[in-house]
């Protein structure tokens, strides 16, 4: 029984064992936080904020929309052509169902006699196709559209002017705080130095 138990707790701990050291494997592997100072010039400051912030991605992609909306616009005013192809199989041949004695040699009128089917021929199978274009010669409704189309595209080129601006004042503004501040604690570690020297 005392073997039978031991047994049983080396398994355990050889498990938590193998356990433990894929959870420390997997840790180690993970990538370190970049922690490592850049030095970076204005240029590239506002650059990365034109890369990285929200208001002025959502401004780029509004004039991309607009850019597509004016697509789609134009191409309503340009030709359309449309087509279709249908294909029948009928199982059985179309017919119709008429008075057995009306298209004898002797036509009778006998609203009581059996009706009998007219197969409109040996037809198995029916085609259709068609084809149809248009063109848009005059609308005026198409071209105001066009005219407010091409008026968005403008306000959200603005926008996206306006957003970069507004990215750019703000880096501008965060990056020479930065050197000021860089700038001051310069000037008190210069001060401390020399008091110490003095």
């Amino acid at each position: 029984m005392y073997r039978v138990h031991m047994r049983t707790m080396k398994h355990i701990y050889l498990i938590a064992a193998i356990w433990g050291s894929a959870v420390m494997t997997t840790r180690a592997q993970q990538a370190a936080p970049d922690t490592a100072t850049r030095n970076m010039s204005l240029t590239d400051c506002i650059n990365y904020a034109y890369e990285h912030q929200d208001s002025v991605k959502n401004a780029t992609l509004d004039v991309k929309s607009a850019e597509y909306k004016i697509r789609e616009t134009i191409g309503q005013g340009l030709p359309q052509i449309n087509g279709t192809a249908s294909f029948q199989d009928y199982l059985r041949a179309p017919a119709s169902l008429a008075p057995s004695g009306l298209f004898s040699a002797h036509p009778t009128i006998d609203f009581n006699a059996p009706l009998a089917p007219l197969p409109f021929g040996a037809l198995n199978y029916n085609n259709t196709y068609s084809i149809q274009a248009s063109q848009l010669l005059f609308s005026g409704t198409f071209l105001v559209g066009l005219q407010a189309v091409k008026t968005y595209k403008e306000l959200s080129q603005r926008s996206l002017t306006r957003s970069k601006i507004e990215a750019s004042v703000s880096v501008t503004k965060a990056y020479y705080q930065v050197l000021v501040s860089n700038e001051q604690r310069s000037e008190e570690h210069t001060s401390e130095l020399q008091s110490h020297h003095d």
